[in-house]
């Protein structure tokens, strides 16, 4: 759980931008010094395509680096987090993650929050190979390319049909 001096904080600020629409955290990238960031990292504007099909949704940066130039109903909020706490804060008052393999993904998880992690094909043995379950947290679905470097696949399961039945 975010640490309760996180909660309150959070709590206001993600009602004042969201309103009453659907809160989703969205992570795209990692660090571009991560031995595999180039292939876990997905380019922001194949993301922003998506939420651009998405205006129903209010959706929250969960990283650093927010490009200047992104859908308005992105809120970059990077300033404001300053801790793992404040992240934890942030992710506490979403309805979904979605995400790449990032820190993001394990603080989710271990919250117990909705998250749909994207993966390349056949990435990573952590995360097994198939399938959408995983060892480490059940609140987490794995949703992977299905041929190498098909990330248009997997952002438009992301934000397509099944977005729209998890928001049902």
């Amino acid at each position: 759980a975010a640490p309760s001096e996180h909660q309150a904080y959070w709590r206001a600020r993600v009602a004042e931008l969201a309103g009453h629409r659907p809160r989703i955290g969205l992570t795209w990238s990692g660090s571009p010094s991560h031995r595999t960031d180039r292939q876990r990292s997905i380019p922001f504007e194949r993301i922003a395509a998506a939420l651009r099909r998405r205006p129903d949704c209010a959706f929250f940066a969960l990283q650093k680096a927010v490009p200047e130039v992104h859908p308005p109903h992105l809120h970059d909020l990077s300033a404001e987090l300053l801790t793992f706490g404040d992240t934890a804060g942030l992710i506490e008052e979403m309805d979904l993650v979605i995400t790449v393999d990032t820190s993001a993904v394990h603080l989710a998880g271990s919250m117990g929050k909705h998250t749909w992690l994207l993966l390349p094909h056949r990435y990573e043995w952590r995360w097994s190979l198939e399938g959408e379950g995983n060892r480490w947290y059940d609140a987490v679905r794995v949703l992977r390319q299905p041929r190498h470097g098909d990330w248009e696949s997997v952002i438009g399961e992301a934000f397509g049909e099944r977005l729209a039945c998890f928001l049902a």
